[in-house]
């Protein structure tokens, strides 16, 4: 034998010389489908020979798709009500995934055709226990393959505590100084309350480990304005739950002058026509007397702006009767106060009584040794004559 020659559908693909007469087909360029194979052999006398021939056949070797759980890792645990992120790697190397399922036990609880092949398991209406979770995925081949199980544990949920602030109320008011109390009540359905933070205007101001979760907040060195209280309990479990926000205000505390009437005192008596000194105290405590004014009856008879606070009050045109007065002092704030009512009275003034000398006439003469009858009339308006008093030479005789 010269030479054996191979063909394959009537197409020489290789020419051997020498035994053994074998041949490796690299099939990788092939389209799927039917082939003829023929060998004929040569001898040295260049006669041929011709095999009978071999029919074989080319099909695909699909590749089934690899699919793998990324998350959750297998032992993980979730307290039930928690949403699951389940995430699936699905992928195919002869061809493309065409659909991602995925089962929680045996029930498959969604079916996935296009990426990302995540799911988003809500795991509130599961009971407690262990739950086996699977991916199949489904390449366009229709070959399927199963992912490794990934066992996850739901556990009963642990609530977060509640807290509230039942003191002060929103949108209350204070007095800068004051001391406001803030009472709060914490509690935890399935567990203990390990501490309760108040927060003012965010910064955490005091940190309660029993009950009663109460704090005295003192404003005396706050300003004025708004503020906001904020509580957070922490439960035994490290959950945390926040209250709502109360807002309250904290207002300037200013204080009334103080004025009082030093003089007259009260139910003091004056001749009409005097003058009558009223002297004036009124003082600050947080700020400066800016005004006084006086009143006598309902009429204000004065404005004072400076010290001494004092008033000469003319009586001249009063008529006889009793009197209040009255002094409103008023600060820098605004702020007036009324002195207590010191009543006064006024009497018609008291005229001199008149005396006359009616005898002996003026420039008379005597003999020494006469009787001279001395005859005087006296009279008061308003009053009556106690005694009349005669003098002789400036000496009372």
């Amino acid at each position: 034998i010269d030479k054996v020659d191979l063909y394959l559908n009537d197409e020489m693909v290789v020419s051997l010389t020498n035994e053994p007469f074998n041949y490796n087909w690299d099939t990788s360029n092939f389209e799927a489908g039917n082939y003829n194979l023929k060998a004929v052999a040569t001898d040295n006398d260049g006669l041929t020979g011709e095999s009978i021939d071999v029919n074989v056949s080319l099909i695909h070797s699909y590749q089934a798709p690899v699919v793998s759980i990324d998350s959750p890792t297998d032992g993980s645990s979730f307290a039930i009500g928690e949403t699951v992120s389940i995430e699936i790697t699905a992928t195919d190397s002869d061809g493309m995934v065409d659909q991602v399922d995925i089962y929680v036990g045996e029930t498959m609880v969604t079916s996935l055709t296009s990426l990302p092949f995540n799911y988003n398991w809500d795991t509130s209406d599961f009971e407690e226990g262990t739950y086996s979770l699977k991916a199949v995925a489904t390449d366009n081949d229709g070959l399927t393959t199963e992912s490794s199980m990934v066992n996850v544990t739901l556990t009963a949920s642990n609530e977060a505590p509640m807290i509230t602030i039942d003191s002060p109320a929103n949108g209350s008011d204070f007095n800068i100084g004051d001391m406001v109390s803030v009472e709060m009540t914490a509690m935890d359905s399935d567990g203990t309350i390990d501490k309760v933070d108040l927060y003012l205007n965010d910064e955490m101001v005091v940190s309660l480990t029993n009950e009663p979760f109460n704090y005295n907040w003192d404003t005396s060195n706050f300003e004025a304005g708004n503020y906001n209280l904020k509580a957070v309990a922490t439960d035994n479990d490290g959950l945390t739950g926040e209250s709502i926000d109360v807002n309250v205000s904290l207002i300037h505390s200013y204080q009334a002058p103080v004025v009082s009437i030093d003089s007259p005192t009260d139910g003091s008596s004056f001749a009409i026509g005097e003058t009558v000194s009223i002297e004036i105290t009124a003082t600050d405590s947080d700020g400066m007397v800016d005004q006084v004014d006086i009143y006598v009856g309902e009429t204000m008879v004065t404005s004072l702006t400076s010290l001494p606070f004092n008033y000469n009050w003319d009586t001249s045109d009063f008529e006889e009767g009793t009197y209040s007065l009255k002094a409103v002092a008023t600060d820098n704030d605004g702020l007036t106060t009324e002195s207590s009512m010191v009543n006064v009275t006024l009497t018609a003034s008291n005229e001199a009584p008149m005396i006359t000398i009616d005898s002996p006439a003026n420039g008379s003469d005597f003999n020494i040794g006469d009787m001279v009858s001395v005859e005087m009339t006296a009279m008061d308006s308003d009053g009556t004559i106690d005694k009349v008093d005669l003098y002789l030479n400036d000496e009372m005789v």
